[in-house]
């Protein structure tokens, strides 16, 4: 799930766009990611069944099994609970043009079209 507005400095629909390229699947509905997630998982659980419908692609659940690492990208204190239980992560000490501020991130933009 992606959160966020077209207003962002980062460019919402950007960030969109980059993730799916790099093949994620992204909705901005928390409702219908959790949805689409308990429909995995039923299917997964159902497996075992021969009628059991097959939702979405086969899934190796061997990689679940391998350690996993979090990209946290901007505020480090969304990643304290990480670190706090010892979970690899990487930090992406990220700010948003012109420190948020919306008057001097649209400057920017101009003189960057400019250019």
């Amino acid at each position: 799930m992606v959160t966020g507005t077209d207003e962002d400095p980062q460019d919402f629909e950007l960030q969109v766009k980059l993730l799916k390229e790099a093949g994620a699947w992204v909705d901005p509905s928390n409702e219908v990611v959790v949805r689409r997630v308990g429909k995995i998982l039923r299917g997964l659980a159902e497996r075992n069944e021969k009628d059991a419908p097959v939702i979405g692609k086969p899934v190796d659940l061997e990689t679940l099994k391998k350690p996993m690492q979090a990209i946290n990208v901007g505020l480090e204190s969304f990643s304290e609970n990480l670190k706090d239980q010892g979970a690899p992560f990487v930090q992406v000490d990220w700010k948003p043009p012109a420190g948020g501020n919306e008057k001097l991130a649209g400057i920017l933009e101009r003189m960057k079209q400019k250019s």
